[in-house]
């Protein structure tokens, strides 16, 4: 009898043992699995002409990338943006077709941290940066033609992506 209790003790404690390496693992798991993963639906394109129907086109995405942009706009009115991380220059997030001009189009991001929108188009390069709080939008009219959009942030270090949804709206 006294074999079998300590057969039954020795079995319970290599149980014991196996759950806490498991809790192990998967707890280590977790934590280095911080990094931010896309879905197969992100990176969306879009064609877009006044009076779209649904009123809002949704995009989605991950931010960032390994190229860096200091965007100055200062000559047609903007601004300079800080240094941001975006992806590399042939490969935008996003691409818009404009087929017909908008005398007034949004594209705004939402997103849980602080993202930057970099938009090359047909009329020169427009970069935004906390005009949300913290997110950005870029508004006004829109004349026909391709434009690439990259959402950024500030960090290139691996977890500090946000996934983000790109909106366009006419209001």
């Amino acid at each position: 009898m006294f074999v079998m209790v300590e057969k039954m003790t020795s079995a319970i404690q290599t149980l014991r043992n196996a759950a806490i390496a498991i809790t192990a693992c998967i707890c280590g798991a977790a934590i280095v699995s911080t990094t931010v993963q896309a879905d197969a639906q992100d990176y969306a394109s879009f064609t877009l002409s006044p009076g779209f129907q649904p009123a809002r086109a949704v995009g989605s995405g991950v931010s960032g990338g390994s190229r860096t942009v200091v965007c100055d706009t200062r000559s047609t009115g903007g601004s300079s943006t800080p240094e941001m991380f975006v992806d590399l220059e042939n490969s935008p997030d996003h691409i818009l077709t404009v087929s017909q001009p908008f005398s007034y189009l949004r594209a705004s991001v939402e997103a849980e941290g602080d993202v930057t929108l970099l938009i090359t188009g047909p009329d020169g390069t427009y970069c935004s940066d906390d005009v949300n709080g913290v997110l950005p939008e870029i508004s006004g009219s829109w004349m026909a033609g391709t434009y690439y959009i990259w959402v950024g942030d500030f960090d290139s270090a691996a977890g500090s992506n946000y996934r983000y949804q790109l909106l366009f709206s006419e209001d």
